[in-house]
């Protein structure tokens, strides 16, 4: 990926920095909301830095973009969602409802689009201690390419069909 920061006012932008990218890391979305625009956000939004300022706007706070160089080279896409959190030094497990089935369409830094389909969603249910320390169980919500299906398992479970809307929205 390619790492700028952009002024929203002037549009001057830094040298993109090239990163190696395994997997990106995002906020969970609210309740109720569909990953698939996060993701565009995440991929094609700027996030705005609070202690960088414009060197040309004198005080326009800057964008940071962390954007794909060309999407033609990318097969896949690996996301986690943050489903931690500390609250008033408390460990709690986010527990937002988020739609995860649904195909997203990126654009890279040179404008090429491409759309990367769900394959699987994988969930933990279990807790976090004091110390923000987790324990409990990974299941997991595959998708079968050829067939165009879902499926539930969980280690030595035999795969069982499940309908897209009974996908976790809790992965």
């Amino acid at each position: 990926t390619n790492i700028f920061t952009k002024c929203p006012t002037c549009l001057d932008k830094t040298e993109p920095n090239i990163c190696e990218e395994l997997y990106r890391e995002i906020d969970c979305p609210p309740d109720g909301s569909n990953l698939r625009d996060a993701l565009v956000k995440s991929f094609e939004g700027g996030t705005l830095l609070k202690d960088r300022l414009c060197e040309k706007c004198f005080g326009q706070r800057a964008l940071n973009y962390n954007q794909i160089d060309d999407i033609r080279t990318a097969k896949f896409i690996t996301v986690t969602l943050k489903r931690a959190e500390i609250v008033n030094e408390i460990p709690r497990i986010v527990d937002n409802n988020v739609i995860a089935t649904d195909n997203v369409e990126l654009l890279d830094l040179k404008g090429n689009s491409g759309t990367f389909e769900p394959i699987a969603v994988i969930k933990h249910r279990g807790s976090l201690n004091a110390q923000g320390e987790s324990s409990g169980h990974y299941t997991a919500d595959i998708k079968n390419h050829k067939l165009q299906r879902w499926f539930r398992t969980s280690d030595n479970d035999i795969p069982i069909p499940i309908l897209p809307s009974d996908v976790t929205q809790r992965g």
